[in-house]
């Protein structure tokens, strides 16, 4: 990403969701001090009690059980948490995955959205071989090509869907199965510019406010 556009999305990111990011630590400072009675934390303008805060933290590990991770994507739950707290605190109505492969980042998205919002996340990733492929990093080119070999692109993308039915999150999780530059030039509108950057993937990487 050109650096007017990292500066860009640092600035914007600053604005808007700072704030959350705070409240969000706040919160697992609370989780971890296992208070009692009802004290309760808050980022920003919103207050958020710790029951709340422990039935995200205990969904999303629930969510994620099933949802393996490996050489080709992952993600925390801990990060999972805090991207679902981001999208209740900044009341998004719409976010986006970009590589969503097992979906460890994309559903609890859409949990969050069910559960908060009611907006939608959508999930960009074309599942195939060719957009697999890296080459900005040589010394592990041969593992990736290891890994896109062996992996059945078709198969994740159905588990991904079929993930949705099972946990009831298909009103709130899209899948767009094409790359980002693909989605931008595809759109008619439906994403604005301020998705993307200059060079035509979107950004931020995992969610972005409508």
């Amino acid at each position: 990403m050109p650096a007017s556009n990292r500066e860009w999305c640092c600035l914007r990111f600053r604005r808007e969701l700072g704030p959350a990011f705070r409240g969000c630590s706040e919160q697992e400072s609370l989780l971890r001090s296992k208070p009692s009675g009802d004290r309760r934390v808050g980022g920003g303008s919103e207050v958020t009690s710790l029951r709340t805060a422990r039935m995200m933290r205990r969904d999303i590990e629930d969510l994620l059980g099933d949802v393996s991770a490996d050489f080709g994507g992952a993600c925390s739950a801990r990060k999972a948490h805090v991207l679902a707290w981001l999208i209740k605190h900044a009341r998004m109505r719409a976010s986006c995955d970009i590589g969503v492969y097992r979906g460890r980042s994309f559903l609890p998205q859409a949990w969050a959205h069910r559960e908060f919002t009611g907006g939608v996340v959508y999930g960009i990733d074309p599942y195939s071989h060719v957009a697999a492929e890296q080459h900005d990093n040589l010394r592990l080119r041969g593992e990736f090509e290891r890994w896109a070999a062996a992996t059945d692109f078709d198969k994740l993308y159905e588990e991904v869907l079929q993930a949705c039915r099972d946990h009831g999150l298909e009103q709130n999780a899209e899948m767009l199965r094409m790359t980002s530059r693909v989605v931008r030039s595809s759109s008619n509108g439906r994403f604005t510019s301020d998705w993307f950057t200059s060079t035509g993937t979107m950004t931020p990487k995992k969610w972005c406010t409508t």
